[in-house]
């Protein structure tokens, strides 16, 4: 079973033993298991929305740049888009994570994109010598199935992620399928309100910058024409791909492969080549090491990934310790461990079997 919430490490232990002292005949044992310190959580949140902020300001700046008037059309139904989402997340009490994020900052994509379409056949209806208003009206009408195909694609998607994936993937799903319906709801009708208000009010709407209105206009690529090059192209690296895929296999994270990761922040920092030193010896060769910021080194090990004592996490725990102080550069304290997951290979076939379904009916 799988309990959802926010539970110390003591709550856990609590309610295993709870599980343990029931009338049931199956002992609680955890399989998966991840804990966070709070400076690392705060870190990566920071991170996560600069990157987000960042993405927004880009963009804004883009469609003011590129669109001229209505380029400001767009920042504020983006702007609208995003208080709509934040206040839709808030009011059903979802938990901001990492890949929450990384749907916000998708949806400020998905939004522009909407707008991009509609902006775009309204210079065509302009170079076509018909009214602003009238433009307007017919760039809004024409672009409107394909924005709807491309939406209603997306949120199918983020259903097919919620349904077969597991606590981040679904607040990822969350994120993107409530994104979706306060994109469509933003592009479609706050934009067009604000036009109108525009259009009432005899304000001069421009849809382009004078480097800007000419921009792919007269662009004439023979896709078609050169279709069996293209095939070719994309037929090798396809090829390759499949090759590489059956000869070499996939390199499998914790999620699917099972095994222990640490986060251990360095002081001063060190190479990947040194901590790789100290831990093969000890936590084998399959030992992987990454960078995780500028002082900081992720260790993933499948190191007694099989041991189901109580004890064998805080075994790996202090054999990890004790490999790193071999070496001088490489010394730590327990202090110094940021974060640990710990993914049995039980649970990670699971979550193998659900990425595979995943893919299959989203393709």
């Amino acid at each position: 079973s799988i309990s959802g919430g926010n539970f110390t490490q003591e709550d856990t232990k609590d309610l295993a033993n709870v599980l343990k002292a029931g009338r049931l005949l199956a002992p609680a044992r955890i399989i998966g298991e991840a804990v966070v310190g709070p400076s690392l959580g705060q870190e990566a949140i920071s991170a996560g929305l600069v990157s987000c902020i960042l993405g927004l300001v880009v963009i804004l700046i883009f469609m003011i740049a590129y669109y001229n008037r209505a380029g400001t059309v767009a920042v504020v139904a983006v702007l609208v888009n995003v208080f709509f989402l934040m206040g839709v997340l808030v009011s059903i009490r979802a938990v901001l994570t990492l890949p929450g994020i990384a749907g916000i900052i998708l949806i400020l994509g998905v939004a522009v994109d909407a707008n991009v379409l509609v902006y775009e056949r309204v210079r065509e209806e302009l170079g076509l010598g018909k009214s602003l208003r009238i433009a307007i009206a017919d760039g809004f009408k024409h672009a409107l199935p394909s924005i709807l195909d491309a939406n209603i694609s997306t949120f199918l998607t983020g259903v097919i992620l919620f349904v077969f994936g597991s606590g981040p993937i679904q607040g990822f799903a969350t994120t993107l399928m409530i994104g979706i319906v306060t994109t469509l709801f933003c592009s479609l009708l706050i934009s067009r309100l604000i036009f109108e208000y525009m259009l009432e009010k005899g304000w001069d709407i421009k849809f382009s910058r004078p480097w800007s209105s000419h921009t792919f206009k007269n662009a004439n690529y023979k896709f078609v024409k050169n279709r069996f090059k293209f095939y070719a192209f994309s037929g090798i690296f396809i090829l390759a791909g499949l090759i590489s895929m059956f000869t070499r296999g996939f390199n499998y994270g914790v999620d699917f492969g099972g095994g222990r990761t640490y986060v251990v922040k360095f002081a001063p920092s060190v190479t990947t080549e040194q901590v790789h030193d100290a831990v093969d010896a000890t936590l084998g060769r399959g030992t992987e090491v990454k960078t995780y910021g500028a002082d900081k080194i992720s260790i993933t090990t499948n190191y007694l990934i099989n041991d189901n004592a109580e004890s064998a996490d805080a075994k790996v725990e202090a054999t990890l310790i004790k490999a790193l102080a071999v070496n001088p550069a490489t010394k730590i304290t327990e202090a110094q461990i940021l974060s640990h997951q710990k993914v049995e290979a039980t649970i990670a076939e699971g979550l193998k079997r659900s990425a595979v379904w995943t893919v299959v009916f989203a393709i």
